[in-house]
């Protein structure tokens, strides 16, 4: 594919463009090759000092720079906010099992339910008399005092045996609302562990995420880092103020674009590579953040490497197959 020119193709400060003495020998097209590396400070402390040098040197380098350091700095304004760090879910699991443990139900102190049976004296025996000749009624005092005795005895026994039922009544009523109380905690403890397992699944989950993401932020710095091509995109009448960058590095791009509105649920922004003859080829759909930016990871396949422009249009929330919305950047 033809590369694009920019105004930062040339040197127009230094007509010998591919060689440059005084710095390490560096010719123009090595300082623009090396500059997103030098963006990045990936690049040797020497290799750096004679990058920096040169580019003192010649004004359209210093201006390519600027935008590349503006570029960058966006990059993570791009990405969605990641979720809390791992140390957290920790910290939750731990306030949560020790309520576990302070609302853990006492172990029951009860009376006994049987208390200890206190001993009855014996009532004195009714001394049978032998058989004799009948006494006079005057006599028979001995007979009603024993009768009378016999029965205060048979009344404190049921007195008695009335004051254990109610004790047991209440103790038996006692024991049913403990029961009731333990069964209402052992609810609740059911309940905050289903609920734990679900937060503990949650977190998983985001943790899974913020993996997915940070793999997928690592790939788009290492394209930009090693980036062969910047093709600039700029906005149609559809979006006049929009703009847009697509860094291509052998079969990977990154497409980072700028002051596009977000769209309703049913729209998505879509991706095409445009050859210089045929069809549009989808290659990705774009989210954009309520702060108007957006970026998207692009993989070029051989069989669609050589294309002459890129562009983006507003299709359906699923995509199309071929630009059916308004094109709102083209390069």
């Amino acid at each position: 594919m033809p590369e694009k020119q920019t105004p930062y193709d040339h040197d127009p400060d230094n007509q010998d463009q591919n060689h440059n003495p005084s710095n390490h020998s560096l010719s123009y097209e090595d300082v623009v090759e090396l500059l997103p590396v030098f963006v990045l400070g990936a690049l040797e402390p020497d290799e750096m000092l004679a990058v920096d040098s040169y580019i003192s040197q010649h004004q359209g380098l210093i201006e390519r720079l600027a935008q590349l350091e503006a570029t960058t700095a966006q990059l993570a304004y791009a990405a969605p906010p990641l979720p809390l760090p791992g140390h957290v879910k920790t910290q939750l699991m731990q306030r949560v099992q020790a309520d576990l443990v302070a609302q853990q139900p006492a172990a029951l102190n009860l009376p006994a339910v049987f208390p200890p049976r206190r001993k009855i004296a014996a009532s004195p025996s009714v001394v049978v008399p032998p058989t004799a000749p009948p006494r006079k009624p005057q006599t028979h005092w001995f007979s009603t005092v024993t009768r009378t005795l016999i029965g205060v005895g048979v009344a404190a026994a049921m007195f008695l045996l009335v004051f254990r039922m109610i004790q047991l009544r209440g103790l038996a009523n006692q024991l049913a609302t403990q029961l009731a109380s333990t069964q209402q905690q052992l609810t609740t403890l059911q309940a905050q562990n289903s609920q734990l397992h679900t937060i503990n699944q949650t977190l998983e989950q985001q943790l899974q995420d913020q993996n997915t993401q940070m793999a997928a932020l690592k790939t788009n710095l290492n394209t930009l880092a090693y980036a062969s091509q910047m093709i600039e995109l700029k906005g149609t009448d559809a979006a006049p103020t929009a703009n847009g960058v697509f860094y291509v590095a052998n079969h990977a791009g990154v497409l980072m674009v700028h002051d596009l509105p977000p769209l309703p649920k049913n729209q998505t922004y879509q991706f095409w590579l445009i050859p210089a003859e045929g069809a549009p080829l989808p290659a990705g759909l774009i989210h954009v953040t309520e702060s108007k930016m957006g970026s998207l990871m692009v993989n070029i396949p051989d069989q669609n490497g050589n294309f002459a422009k890129v562009g983006l249009s507003i299709e359906p929330s699923g995509g199309s197959p071929a630009p059916t919305g308004s094109i709102v950047l083209i390069s």
